[in-house]
């Protein structure tokens, strides 16, 4: 039998896979060295992390951490003008990172039959909101006046994310990054479709096309109604995206499923019997049992649950499509 971690590299890669994959077949690592991890709020290493979190990010962007939606939001923008980006932004030199003690301290927690993913937080609009805050961030992507300095920025950031990603695969054995950048609000997007073309298509398609050549998948994160976008996602080059459920997902799948491989969810929205939480897995794998979709588990679920659920999984066939 092959293992979680080939059956979800098959499953990505459109070849012949076994069983429907799950999140619990992937093995995430966001290490303590990455400013940016402790800024929005998450470590994940083979020793947990007992230090403060929020913080300055790789820009100096300040973060404050909320317990209660158990993330980060920043305090304020770096400054207002994009055109003057280069005289506060300093991009960090992710070679000096103690990657080797990173690699060296985290060798057993990566020993794993699972496929090791990370999360490359604050993408290009979310980078651009995080400098000069929303309201300049958008009018940059449409100011003709402002564009220019936008399409600098953005192609110093793709080098910055290329490196970054090559960091990450060479060190820790990544080998699925989630780029975090959205796009959409509970109704639509944030901006055109033609600016996305115009401004982040680029860069994204030039970032994906460079992690792909290191031998990383690509889960396009972007919250949000944006099923305009769903094209250019898959033109990016982008392996997989699994969107919030303002987006109507099923009609999404008949129509790209046979080329992209979508992500679904079964939340638990509060705590679950058991038969409850394996009636709601079952109800999402009867759904989309004929489509080639990945199944995600956020929320309420005991370690027993997700445990039952696991084994259900494994017996759920691929999708003959």
């Amino acid at each position: 039998m092959v293992t979680p971690r080939e059956n979800f590299l098959n499953f990505l890669q459109g070849r012949h896979y076994d069983r429907m994959p799950s999140s619990l077949d992937r093995h995430r690592i966001l290490p303590d060295i990455i400013p940016e991890n402790t800024a929005r709020g998450l470590i994940l290493e083979q020793t947990p992390y007992t230090g403060p979190l929020g913080g300055k990010d790789f820009f100096g962007v300040d973060w404050v951490y909320e317990p209660e939606i158990r993330g980060s939001i920043e305090t304020g923008a770096l400054f207002e003008d994009i055109g003057d980006w280069d005289l506060h932004v300093r991009f960090p030199d992710l070679s000096s990172f103690d990657w080797e003690g990173c690699s060296s301290r985290n060798r057993e927690y990566l020993k794993t039959n699972l496929i090791i993913f990370s999360t490359i937080y604050t993408g290009y609009f979310e980078r651009l909101i995080s400098f000069v805050g929303f309201e300049n961030a958008a009018i940059a992507l449409v100011d003709e006046d402002r564009k220019q300095a936008v399409h600098r920025l953005f192609e110093k950031l793709t080098d910055f994310y290329i490196e970054y990603a090559r960091l990450l695969h060479n060190y820790l054995n990544v080998e699925w990054i989630e780029f975090h950048d959205d796009w959409g609000n509970q109704r639509s997007l944030m901006f055109s479709a033609q600016t996305h073309r115009e401004m982040i298509f680029p860069y994204v398609k030039r970032l994906y096309d460079a992690m792909h050549a290191e031998g990383i998948m690509i889960e396009q994160h972007s919250c949000g109604k944006i099923e305009e976008l769903v094209p250019s996602i898959i033109e990016s080059g982008a392996d997989t995206w699994r969107g919030q459920p303002m987006n109507d997902k099923l009609s999404l799948v008949r129509r790209f499923g046979s080329t992209f491989r979508f992500g679904v969810e079964a939340f638990a929205e509060t705590p679950l019997t058991d038969e409850e939480a394996i009636s709601l897995v079952s109800h999402v794998v009867e759904t989309y049992r004929n489509y080639p979709v990945w199944i995600f588990l956020p929320g309420e679920y005991t370690p027993y649950q997700l445990e039952l659920i696991r084994e259900m999984l494994r017996e759920t066939p691929a999708a003959a499509f």
